[in-house]
């Protein structure tokens, strides 16, 4: 019943869970950003428990939750970024340096995580479609897993220095990107013909 996607998918739902579940204390209203980002994890929380069941991949529940998921934290992003790029939620690491690529690369992060559940869509509904790409899911893949790896890695080291409660789910998504990274990079360099 379990496979070691099962497993994965497993600890993508508690980094992800753990992650909505430590954002809470910062909700302080029904409608605002601080809502969407979180929305945008108990979506793609919700993903990967469907996704935890072999049977359900590929299929419509978790593709369309995923895809809201990533897109809420897309809005999250694009709004903290370009329309309140003063606001306090915008990453930033010095207050002298413009750090606004860190965002930036969160954004295409979000744009390929919506792309990778569409590619994992068509594999099982429609071959046809998935065949006559196939070559560049590889590139999506490696691209979209290296920069969420990355941004959050360097967004959970940030609140490590400040000793902050998310420091602990941030490290755990950027380690479940790294581990979903590590299949097609490893692949790729070796050659040994990696099928996303």
């Amino acid at each position: 019943m379990f496979d070691k996607a099962s497993i994965l998918f497993l600890y993508a739902f508690i980094s992800h869970g753990s992650t909505a579940l430590a954002y809470t204390p910062y909700l302080t209203g029904v409608l605002n950003k601080r809502t969407i980002y979180f929305l945008g994890h108990v979506f793609i929380t919700t993903s990967m428990i469907i996704r935890m069941l072999p049977q359900y991949r590929g299929s419509i529940e978790p593709t369309v939750t995923g895809i809201i998921g990533h897109s809420c934290l897309l809005v999250f992003f694009v709004v903290t970024t370009f329309i309140y790029a003063s606001g306090k939620h915008l990453i930033k690491f010095s207050n002298s340096v413009d750090h606004r690529w860190l965002n930036i690369m969160c954004i295409i992060g979000q744009i390929g995580m919506m792309s990778i559940y569409y590619i994992e869509y068509i594999k099982v509904n429609n071959k046809e479609l998935y065949n006559k790409y196939i070559d560049y899911y590889k590139y999506i893949h490696i691209i979209t897993f290296s920069l969420l790896a990355y941004f959050y890695y360097r967004v959970a080291y940030k609140k490590k220095a400040e000793n902050h409660i998310l420091f602990y789910p941030f490290l755990m998504v950027s380690i479940l990107y790294s581990i979903f990274l590590y299949e097609p990079l490893h692949d790729y360099i070796l050659d040994l013909g990696y099928e996303p």
